[in-house]
């Protein structure tokens, strides 16, 4: 990331100029190897400065666009600078996963996914414009050269603690991978926006809008990627199941919104090739985390590519 000096006194410059008198220093609320969020309050309310290291800068470009042209249920960017990777944004509320922590209601679970997949069949006729402003390319018809080329980068595998053994089998699953790419390329359901971190702590309510936050991981692919990605994140805080009947009742409203695509045992059977092929696009995703500059200060960042890639190796094999 850039000098974040220099961002904060662009933000200040930004805010006073839009008449927001400020109250007191600026605040960091988040600080990891990829970005920095700082909290003005301000006569206006709160604002916040968003800081980006260059693998996921494209999160202005993609959230202006998203809300000009498909939703607004994301976070209302006031200015951005590209040169400083960083962009202000208003106020959207409250993160979900503290009022579930507070207070379960699995109702918004269905609110969410409502909201998450009109944004992404609001996309589908804008895919080849979202690649040319820069989100990712990650469709199925791509990902077993990715993954090829990936398996490949064995310091950085062994870095994270991939054995040369996991390495070679790993290679010996490249043709496995492609067939599961191509069978579930085969639903012919389309792939659009998939925002690669979808979980309910990137989700903020103020006044009952629900806003989906932090898109910079995003990505065109498959849909249904997004529903594996905020479940596997459910089951470890909330201590939810596949057998619980939020899992079906939620599945059940996701999918009912591809239901042009395919009945619902085709739909739950892709899903399924998803949960499976999702392993390596995480541990891909991630790896550019390991590109920031400071990655060397977070420890505690090693081991999920590892991890993702032995579920992966397992969920195949067996």
């Amino acid at each position: 990331m850039n000098d974040l000096s220099e961002s904060i006194l662009w933000a200040h410059n930004c805010l006073r100029d839009c008449g927001h008198q400020e109250y007191d220093t600026p605040q960091v609320i988040r600080n990891v190897p990829w970005s920095t969020v700082h909290c003005f309050e301000t006569s206006k309310g709160l604002f916040f400065l968003k800081s980006m290291a260059s693998p996921f800068a494209i999160e202005s470009t993609l959230l202006r666009f998203l809300f000009e042209s498909v939703t607004q249920n994301i976070p209302f960017v006031i200015a951005e600078n590209h040169k400083l990777q960083c962009f202000l944004m208003k106020d959207a509320g409250i993160c979900l996963r503290g009022i579930l922590k507070e207070k379960f209601d699995a109702s918004y679970f269905g609110q969410i996914f409502k909201i998450y997949a009109d944004i992404q069949i609001g996309c589908i006729p804008y895919v080849d414009k979202l690649i040319e402003i820069g989100v990712n390319d990650w469709r199925l018809k791509n990902l077993p050269a990715l993954y090829q080329d990936f398996i490949n980068q064995e310091s950085l595998l062994k870095t994270d603690g991939i054995t040369a053994t996991e390495i070679e089998i790993l290679k010996k699953l490249a043709p496995r991978f492609q067939f599961l790419c191509e069978e579930l390329s085969d639903f012919c359901i389309p792939e659009t926006i998939e925002h690669g971190d979808f979980h309910d702590n990137n989700i903020l309510i103020k006044n009952r809008i629900i806003t989906i936050n932090d898109w910079g991981d995003a990505s065109i692919s498959h849909p249904f990627f997004s529903f594996v990605s905020f479940f596997n994140s459910a089951r470890r805080h909330h201590n939810l199941n596949d057998s619980d009947d939020i899992y079906k009742n939620t599945r059940e409203v996701f999918l009912s919104k591809w239901k042009d695509y395919g009945t619902e045992n085709i739909l739950v059977k892709a899903l399924e090739l998803a949960k499976t092929i999702r392993y390596f696009v995480f541990a891909f995703s991630f790896s550019r985390i390991k590109l920031c500059s400071n990655i060397d200060q977070y420890p505690e960042f090693n081991g999920y590519i590892a991890g993702a890639l032995r579920d992966l190796i397992k969920e195949i094999i067996d």
